[in-house]
């Protein structure tokens, strides 16, 4: 039998070359794994909901904001006094201004379980945005989502998970 002789240079080479294989192997494993998903809670004075993992929460002046990690597709959530009786008329001026002179196109509007939902959409762009409202107590509820219109309908499940779970809470 021969003996293998390895030279400082060869054993050098070899332990270096498996670190970077491990590393690789490590790499590969940590991102190609999907990411669990779980369920999170917010609740302030006013309002308390559950929304995914996905989005990240900020508030900043009473504005609630949840976005993608890469910032193509957000909710923001704000409350408004309402002093208005007819809902439909101030619901409808509301979503319009929403996308006053950005070039979007109304597709769907609707009144069902105690909100009322517009669509629009800006083909040119290729974004849509959906505005959500709901009265109570005075108050109205706006959820602003918005989106790339090929990822509209990925990341509408978590605008649901948060309309579903959402409490007005009365003080």
């Amino acid at each position: 039998m021969k003996k293998i002789i390895f030279d400082t240079k060869l054993k050098l080479f070899l332990i270096v070359f498996v670190l970077i294989v491990l590393v690789l192997i490590g790499l590969i494993l940590k991102y190609s794994i999907p990411k669990k998903f779980s369920i999170n809670k917010y609740s302030n004075n006013y309002i308390k909901f559950e929304y995914d993992n996905s989005l990240k929460l900020n508030e900043k002046d009473g504005i609630i904001t949840l976005e993608t990690s890469d910032n193509n597709t957000s909710i923001v959530i704000q409350r408004l006094e309402n002093s208005s009786q007819n809902e439909k008329e101030v619901a409808g001026s509301l979503a319009y201004q929403v996308v006053e002179n950005k070039g979007y196109v109304e597709t769907y509007n609707d009144y069902k379980d105690d909100k009322y939902y517009y669509l629009f959409e800006n083909y040119d762009k290729g974004k849509q945005i959906e505005v959500v409202e709901l009265f109570k107590n005075n108050y109205i509820y706006v959820f602003i989502y918005q989106s790339n219109s090929d990822e509209f309908d990925l990341h509408q499940e978590s605008l649901n998970i948060i309309l579903d779970s959402m409490e007005v809470i009365d003080k």
